[in-house]
């Protein structure tokens, strides 16, 4: 479902907006662009797929599908669709869970649209869905910064008395 789920978004991320008698906006993408960005995006994921699944480092590719599905929601929102702003916060909410780290990917690539488009909106909106996103995910992190000395951020530890093997 997560293969499937990013070449899905974006193609659905590049659909032209639409005024209010549904037809498309000056200026909005061609559809040649939607077929050729969701096709490179299948073969992308196709092509780290088998390492993934491989290693088990399945909540990586999750991160990367919620991360997707952040900027879809915050583009739906500032075109003004009622579940955009709602989706936005569910995604960030699950990507805080998923791999914490991606939540400041994401958040930092929603500040930088909303630079980008120099909207203080989804400025604000970022804003408060991640702020909102950090206190959903407590529950899930609370012990790792209040025992910070129990706890490994990362699998790769360096362990001195291991012989160092180069192959």
């Amino acid at each position: 479902l997560l293969f499937v789920s990013l070449p899905a978004l974006v193609f659905y991320d590049l659909k032209p907006a639409q005024d209010v008698r549904n037809q498309p906006l000056p200026g909005e993408g061609a559809e040649d662009v939607r077929y050729l960005a969701a096709g490179l995006t299948a073969i992308t994921t196709a092509g780290f797929s088998y390492l993934l699944l491989r290693s088990g480092d399945t909540n990586s590719l999750a991160g990367v599908a919620c991360t997707m599905l952040a900027l879809t929601a915050s583009r739906a929102a500032a075109r003004g669709t009622r579940w955009g702003g709602p989706l936005l916060l569910a995604a960030l909410v699950l990507l805080n869970y998923v791999h914490a780290g991606f939540l400041l990917y994401a958040a930092f690539f929603l500040v930088l649209e909303a630079l980008f488009y120099r909207d203080a909106t989804r400025f604000a909106r970022v804003l408060v869905a991640t702020a909102v996103a950090l206190v959903a995910g407590l529950p899930q992190h609370w012990e790792s910064w209040r025992y910070s000395e129990y706890f490994i951020p990362n699998n790769v530890i360096l362990d001195h008395s291991a012989p160092f093997q180069i192959l």
